[in-house]
């Protein structure tokens, strides 16, 4: 079965499933659709941190298809552990929505990081960021059915969107002028509060 969520979707998230279900929408229009499964992985966030992650550990957050919320929090980390917990469809539809809203499904990577550069280069070497050594390497992955981010828009069936960024709060807060850098660390501080909010506490 499959869950949609049409562009204008306005939900807002909920902490426990309800028995409302997402609105129809004809597949010719713009928008997100998404497997209702618990077998399928429709958002997952990671946080490659060398000094704390493990290899084979999980992500920090993944949310399947049918709205369950799987957190965790690695050994040695503050909240050690993991959690449950669950979206009522309507909500994934918003989640997924805001993301959409934020430019992270069309989120170019290799274009990002030249303007980062040209950023870099208006600044002069004076202003560099410095490198990390050890700094955690962002990880998201957004997997759905079908998108269309416009009326005129091709629908893409099968669509994965899969970012990695390194030192993405650093990079972020170097060159808040670089906009979908800026929109894409939002996202992953929305998501990171949504994983805080199902373990009973906050960021």
């Amino acid at each position: 079965m499959l869950g949609w969520a049409a562009l204008s979707f306005g939900a807002g998230l909920s902490g426990c499933a309800d028995e409302r279900e997402v609105n129809a929408v004809d597949e010719s229009e713009p928008g997100i659709a998404w497997e209702e499964s618990a077998e399928t992985t429709v958002v997952t966030l990671a946080e490659d941190a060398p000094m704390v992650a493990k290899p084979d550990a999980p992500p920090l957050l993944r949310i399947q298809g049918d709205g369950t919320v799987l957190v965790h929090y690695p050994e040695g980390s503050k909240h050690a552990g993991d959690y449950r917990g669950q979206l009522s469809q309507e909500a994934l539809g918003a989640l997924l929505h805001e993301l959409e809203a934020l430019g992270v499904l069309q989120f170019d990577a290799d274009v990002v990081r030249e303007r980062v550069q040209h950023a870099r280069e208006r600044r002069g070497p004076e202003a560099a960021v410095p490198m990390v050594a050890d700094a955690a390497t962002t990880r998201l992955v957004i997997r759905l059915e079908r998108y269309a981010p416009s009326a005129d828009a091709e629908v893409a069936r099968g669509f994965e969107q899969r970012i990695a960024w390194y030192a993405l709060d650093m990079d972020a807060e170097a060159y808040p002028s670089v906009e979908p850098l800026a929109n894409l660390q939002r996202a992953v501080d929305r998501l990171k509060a949504l994983a805080a909010r199902f373990r009973g506490g906050r960021p």
